[in-house]
This record gives structure tokens, sequence and C-alpha cells, in this order.
């Protein structure tokens, strides 16, 4: 095992961080209650993104001992020589439950890492996310960061090692599943800028906000994620999700909602609404095909007023990406949509359960430097 630190918690080009352009698909295939408005907080982190062209440093691991059943605990190991055989210097903080990635990314960015890798499963990286949106939306925080004297931070980028049972971002982005090859990316170090959504909601009687980098999605789809993460947990995977399907479709009732995409506004009757900025969701659903995480605009994607007997027999399709055609799916283009409904609705983002309606979706464009 090699020395490490260890600590526990309580086709659009994407721009490289050199500067220069990197096609996304040309890469080898593989919570605060208190929000302000959606407008104002997208408009203050747009002035500040991360810019290109920062230095290289230390490199912070967050390893998730419990995704995919356990697993991770055990490969880690295994990951970690792999890394020392790289070159990369391990720097290892373990997450013991819920939000302690959010504490520990926004941990590292204080400390000065350029980089902050997520070793686990989608909710992992949700969390390293918003941990650093947190730190990013701390005042003066610039000031108490080692070696920074800019008005505004920078944040660290994030990686990936996928070992969780959906791994959808990795899909999405092109990063490989493999554990050597993923390793191989986080030590080649090339990174592109991808868009973040911002999304506020209702979580009991409070309203509150997060942020998403793949997927979210509110209907059919989150209930069956909701179902699916009640699951007893040696029964997680695609099998389970698929499992959960079926057991959904007995009682599920397809939702009147209002969706309101920039200045456009429509009813309708939907099976799911899914805001895409990746293209995977699910565990391997490529529901979004042309959707585009740099491309400042959120691919959202209405499944409509589909019978038990139509979503039944046009399920596979939306593994295939081949359900577009169907003429009870849209897929409307924006940076900004807002979901109201009179019925219950559940709101999921990045696999993980959060609250529900109403519920608006802000795209923040370039947010996030990404080692893909």
């Amino acid at each position: 095992m090699p020395d490490q630190k260890v600590e526990t918690a309580a086709g659009s080009p994407l721009r490289s961080a050199a500067g220069s352009s990197v096609a996304l698909s040309s890469l080898p295939s593989v919570g605060s209650s208190t929000v302000p408005s959606a407008e104002a907080a997208v408009e203050s982190l747009v002035e500040s993104v991360v810019q290109p062209g920062r230095r290289r440093g230390p490199v912070k691991f967050i390893v998730n001992p419990a995704s995919a059943h356990g697993r991770t605990e055990k490969d880690w190991p295994k990951i970690a020589a792999i890394l020392e055989r790289l070159g990369v210097p391990l720097e290892a903080s373990f997450t013991r439950g819920p939000g302690d990635g959010i504490a520990l990314a926004r941990q590292a960015a204080y400390d000065g890492y350029w980089l902050v890798v997520g070793v686990g499963g989608d909710g992992t990286t949700n969390e390293i996310v918003n941990g650093l949106m947190e730190y990013r939306a701390e005042p003066s925080v610039a000031g108490r960061r080692p070696g920074l004297d800019q008005a505004a931070p920078v944040l660290p980028a994030v990686g990936v090692i996928p070992v969780g049972t959906g791994n959808d971002l990795a899909r999405s982005l092109y990063i490989p599943r493999k554990y050597e090859d993923a390793c191989r990316r986080i030590a080649e170090g090339q990174t592109v800028f991808v868009d973040l959504g911002r999304m506020v909601y209702r979580a009991g009687n409070q309203e509150r906000s997060r942020y998403f980098i793949n997927e979210a999605s509110t209907g059919f789809s989150s209930e069956v994620a909701d179902r699916t993460n009640r699951m007893p947990k040696v029964m997680r995977g695609t099998l389970t999700y698929l499992i959960s399907v079926f057991i959904t479709l007995a009682a599920f009732r397809n939702q009147r909602v209002e969706v309101k995409i920039d200045d456009q506004t429509y009813q309708r009757r939907v099976n799911s609404i899914v805001v895409a900025n990746g293209n995977y969701f699910g565990g391997g659903m490529f529901v979004a095909p042309n959707a585009q995480a740099d491309d400042g605009l959120f691919d959202c994607v209405v499944l409509g007023d589909f019978s038990t007997p139509e979503l039944v027999v046009n399920f596979p399709r939306i593994y295939r990406g081949t359900h577009l055609t169907h003429p009870k799916v849209e897929v409307l283009r924006g940076k900004r949509v807002e979901v109201i409904s009179p019925d219950r609705t559940i709101l999921q983002a990045d696999g993980e359960i959060l609250g529900g309606g109403p519920i608006v979706f802000t795209l923040v464009p370039h947010a996030l430097e990404m080692v893909v």
C-alpha cells in the first residue's frame, strides 16, 4: 500500500485549460436554506469562472468507500497503487456519510489543491462540485486561500475515477471506467471547461439550492431513482434499476406540468422531464444524445403522455438514443427551465433525491474545469 495522507470528515469544442479547443467527441471512448435568486447567483458566478493557464499543484482524492456496494473500499488500494506507479502524489480523504464530500471538497479548495478527484459514483462527484461552489460563494474567500490574491478565487479542477453503479457522468464526458485508464487521465491532467446547472427547489417547507453537473429530472424517472435508492444495497445496479422501473409502472400516473424554457411556456401531461447537461442517466440510458456539456444550453428532454404499454415498448429505445424520433418525445433547449405542477413531484440530480417542486434550473456556463 503506497504512503498517503488520510483524513475523514465528521460535438462543440470544449475550452481547454491551456486555451486551446478540445472536442469532447474526439476524446477516446471508454444545499443551503437561504437562497438568492437563481439569476443573481448565476451572474455572480459567470463574472468569475475559472480561467485557463493556471499552475498545477497538489491533488486531493475524495474516496467514497461505500459506493458500488462497498467495492470502492476494497478496490482503493489497487487504484492507489496505479496512481503511485504513474507518479501521482496521493493525499486521500474518506467520506463517512452523506454531505461529507461537500465538506471535504470545500476544505480542499481552502487548502490550495489544484485538483480534487472523486473516487466513487456520480453522487460523490456531485458532492464535490457542490463543495467547490460553496467555497466559491463564501465572501472574501480569495484572501484566505494560500498564495492567491485574485479578487475572485480560482476553483480547483475536478477529476473522476468512476467506481459507482451508474457512472453516467463518466459516459457523458468520455472518462474511461477502467481503473488503469482513468488513473492515466488524472496523471496526464488534460482539462476542459464544462457548464453546470443550478437548481432552486423545495425541501419540506424550505427553499433550497444545489448544483448538478450531468443531469436532473422529475416525473417517472425520479420516482424510479427514489425507489432504486431505497432498495437494499446488495441489490443496486442496472438490473435493480430495471426492477424499480417495472414496480413503479404499476402505480405511477403521468403528471400535469407547466414548463417554461427561457421565454416560452408549454402546458403538458408528461411521464418525465430530464434537464440534461450530459448525455446519459439512469445507469446507461442515452437520454440526451445531442447534449453538449459546454454549449451553454440545457437539453430538456420531455417524455410525454405515454401509456404504460407504450412506455414498456419504447423503453429500450432510450438506451439506444433512438427515442427522440417518437412523436411523444420533445427536446427543448434553453438556459433556464422552470417546472411547475399541481401534482406531487420528486427532484433527482446526478442520481441523488433532493426534494420537490416548483423547480427552477439555471445554466452556469463554463463554470467548472474538469480532467478528461
